[in-house]
């Protein structure tokens, strides 16, 4: 008996199954990731290839049922994972505990590729486990991640502050080292305005435009101190808010620099000034040279020839004014020169009792006090007395002029002083009238500078006072307050120096009779002037007007001492200096020079170079003979 049974439907399942099977495992091989699948006894039931290709150091292992931990053993011994072999079975303890659960780790190969592996439970007990390579990930990671070092390193170390801050309540996002250095360690950049609301004026700017270049306010410093900055920024979207990426630039030194160069540029103009108001003074010092030396030899003459005691007075009067006058004209070129004329150790008080002399009748006729409180026992100073005096004079002055018209109290105060500390000699100058306005205070000491009516001032006293103070290495200050009168301060190095004792008498004249003596000097009254003092003292001298006739007196004769003026039309005294040394070198030594210009630089060189004796004009009588008789002593 025989039964027959219709299985179509079932092998119809069958080969619905098997195409199942084949879609799954067809999918299954075209997956991205690594795919394998292990029963609940851990051995492998498919893996696909590019599960393979990952394990390629182990895949002739990878075959369906090899266990797990054997698999894994077989990768670690060919050091596809980093493990070390002493440390392969604690390796695989540990990947143990994986498998039952659901987990998500990353695995990096020896040859560092770098997986992202999953591994998920299945309801039989076996588990899936998944790989993706994210090697190309990692390595964008780790290159994005040294560029942030590089970035974070730079900034670290980069000497110009930067920071990051939020656009709307100032945050701090981040801040280099070199902000913390500036501005300190505050949690809000608000923190570090003075005025709080040139902050909303920045923020307003920076956002309108997007970018802040030069804005120049006043932050606080991390001492505390205030300094002004000029703060560059730009306007950025980071993690969706607007935020400030900026820098801030002290000013502190860029304004001290102005600042100096503001000073030295004023310093510079002050120097032009006064090298302007120098040649001014040395030209006119000339101009006056010749005629002074007239009336100063000749009164002096007439007081020593007169016998009229009348005559001896007036001429007395007249000889002391004239030499004055010549002391006011060689203050001059002092100044001009920027160094005293004839320097001593001084006692200060005596200048200033001269001074006060001068000046007090003055002062006390217009109703004004002066009194005077000198410190006893001051050291002596190493100055000029008479410019110095001149300098005292022109301040006794400008105190009375200034107290014309105060109706409040007016005396004048004259004072010295020890300075304490620096040993110098302090005296001052005070009065108590209106005192000088601010705005005009750094201006009194320039040349020309004046508030005075036209025609009640030159604007030159202040600039002469700085110029010869300047010169004997003090200082001038002063320190005034409206309504609070003015004192003039000088401060003047004490004197270290040991000052030779002076002869008692006069130079004597060798034996003068006959000795022949040529005057070149194309002023005649001052040829005749030099030529009088010098007959009178038994000199045979001979007048030439010219450089050229002077030459000629040459061709014809010798002569013992040549007495030439130095700036001459046509021939001056440096071409008649050439012609004597081409024509007569004997005669050169015997060659003097009688000038009124030994300021300017032409003149100075030409006497430097040449070498040769000079006595400055005007010209007292007894200064000439003392010359002369230097000059015929060392001749002889």
């Amino acid at each position: 008996m025989s039964n027959t049974t219709n299985i179509t439907d079932m092998i119809t399942a069958q080969q619905e199954t098997r195409k199942a099977n084949e879609r799954l495992i067809d999918a299954i091989e075209s997956l991205a990731e690594g795919f394998a699948l292990y029963d609940k006894n851990d051995c492998l039931v498919l893996a696909n290839s590019r599960y393979r290709q990952m394990h390629a150091i182990s895949a002739d292992v990878l075959v369906p049922g090899v266990n797990w931990f054997d698999f894994l053993r077989v990768t670690a011994e060919r050091n596809q994972f980093p493990v070390p072999r002493d440390k392969i079975d604690d390796w695989l303890a540990e990947r143990a505990r994986d498998r039952r659960e659901f987990r998500q780790q990353e695995f990096r190969h020896t040859d560092g590729g770098w997986f992202f592996v999953s591994n998920c439970p299945t309801r039989e007990g076996g588990f899936v486990v998944t790989r993706v390579d994210i090697t190309e990930r990692k390595r964008a990671e780790e290159a994005a991640k040294e560029a942030d070092e590089m970035v974070r390193k730079v900034l670290e170390a980069c000497p110009v502050n930067i920071q990051m801050t939020r656009a709307h309540d100032g945050k701090l996002l981040y801040r280099s080292p070199a902000t913390v250095e500036l501005l300190g360690n505050v949690t809000s950049a608000i923190d570090y305005y003075v005025d709080p609301s040139e902050r909303v004026r920045y923020v307003e700017r920076l956002l309108a435009t997007g970018l802040v270049d030069d804005f120049e306010t006043q932050l606080k410093r991390k001492d505390g101190r205030i300094c002004w900055c000029s703060i560059s920024s730009r306007l950025i979207d980071y993690h969706g808010e607007k935020v400030i990426v900026s820098h801030a630039y002290d000013l502190t030194d860029r304004i001290e620099m102005q600042q100096e160069l503001e000073r030295q540029r004023e310093t510079l103009h002050q120097n032009e000034k006064m090298s302007a108001l120098g040649g001014l003074l040395a030209g006119v010092a000339h101009e006056l040279n010749n005629p002074l030396s007239v009336v100063l030899g000749l009164s002096s003459l007439l007081k020593e020839t007169a016998t009229d005691a009348k005559v001896v007075e007036r001429a007395d009067k007249m000889s002391k004014a004239a030499e004055r006058c010549a002391r006011i004209v060689k203050t001059f070129l002092a100044m001009a020169r920027q160094q005293p004329t004839r320097t001593s150790n001084v006692a200060i008080d005596d200048i200033i009792s001269e001074a006060v002399e001068v000046a007090s009748y003055s002062i006390r006729s217009s109703d004004i006090g002066l009194s005077v409180h000198l410190e006893p026992g001051l050291p002596p100073i190493w100055a000029d007395p008479d410019q110095l005096g001149q300098v005292l004079i022109n301040l006794l002055v400008n105190a009375e002029q200034a107290l014309h018209g105060w109706e409040g109290q007016r005396t004048i105060t004259v004072s010295t002083q020890l300075h304490s500390k620096t040993g110098n000699i302090v005296v001052s100058v005070a009065d108590t009238g209106p005192g000088i306005p601010k705005e005009i205070l750094p201006r009194i000491f320039e040349p020309f500078f004046t508030t005075k009516e036209i025609g009640a001032g030159t604007g030159i006293g202040l600039s002469f006072c700085h110029r010869i103070v300047q010169s004997h290495g003090g200082t001038i200050e002063v320190e005034s307050s409206e309504g609070g009168g003015s004192t003039f301060i000088l401060s003047l190095p004490a004197s270290d120096r040991i000052e030779e004792r002076a002869e008692t008498a006069e130079d004597e004249l060798p034996n003068s009779t006959g000795i022949a003596c040529l005057v070149v000097d194309d002023e005649e009254e001052v040829g005749e002037l030099v030529a009088e003092v010098l007959r009178r003292d038994g000199f045979k001298v001979t007048i030439a007007r010219s450089g050229e006739e002077a030459l000629v007196q040459l061709q014809n004769r010798t002569f013992a001492l040549i007495l030439s003026d130095l700036k001459m039309p046509n021939m001056d005294g440096r071409g008649l200096f050439n012609q004597i040394a081409k024509l007569h070198p004997a005669e050169l030594d015997r060659l003097a020079f009688l000038t009124g210009d030994t300021i300017s630089p032409d003149a100075q060189m030409f006497l430097r170079a040449a070498k040769r004796p000079y006595l400055e004009k005007p010209i007292k009588p007894n200064e000439l003979r003392s010359f002369v008789s230097n000059l015929v002593n060392n001749n002889t």
